[in-house]
């Protein structure tokens, strides 16, 4: 498990996660919009899929096939979810 912080501009916001880095990054997406929205109390208005993560110190986009591990993030890392 990885410890990293994801901002969403959407929401102005960020939250703390412990993530398995050697899951799918699409499969992390689908879990981490759905925490979000429940704790927001909202609703998607779109696909999850439709979503992506950016290191923000890296400032490249997390490939959806690849893991966290497989993309160097490591505890304490800044996460963008777009």
């Amino acid at each position: 498990m990885v410890m990293v912080e994801i901002y969403i501009p959407l929401l102005d916001k960020r939250y703390d996660f412990r993530l398995d880095e050697h899951t799918q990054i699409l499969y992390l997406l689908e879990d981490i919009s759905e925490i979000i929205c429940q704790k927001e109390q909202c609703s998607m208005g779109g696909d999850w899929r439709s979503l992506f993560l950016c290191d923000m110190a890296t400032r490249r986009r997390l490939p959806f096939a690849s893991t966290l591990s497989e993309c160097g993030v490591k505890i304490g890392d800044s996460l963008l979810l777009v």
